[in-house]
């Protein structure tokens, strides 16, 4: 758009005062497009700040999966030891039984 500035000049005092209003109409303008531009500078920094907020949430709900699955890997691997273990000594004791009778 343009700000009506082509014909601006102070020969006379009523072309001087027209070239005032222009000022100012091109003024008001300029301010209300920063306006505009503000407000949408600020939707998208908090979309952006919204979004890396989302990013981390799912990055910490990722995190405690894993931890979750590494718990339970650990417990059946432990739980797994724990029935080897009882075998084995059962395995001994019929043997310790055997070698006796």
């Amino acid at each position: 758009m343009a700000l009506g500035l082509s014909r601006a000049g102070t020969k006379t005092v009523k072309h001087a005062l027209e070239t005032l209003d222009s000022l100012a109409a091109a003024n008001n303008y300029v301010y209300s497009r920063r306006v505009l531009y503000g407000a949408y500078q600020n939707r998208l920094e908090y979309t952006y700040n919204n979004l890396q907020n989302t990013e981390a949430a799912d990055s910490q709900i990722r995190d405690t999966d894993m931890a979750a699955k590494m718990v339970k890997k650990g417990s059946q691997c432990l739980q797994f030891n724990i029935n080897l273990v009882i075998l084995v000594n059962q395995n001994v004791f019929r043997s310790i039984f055997a070698a006796l009778f």
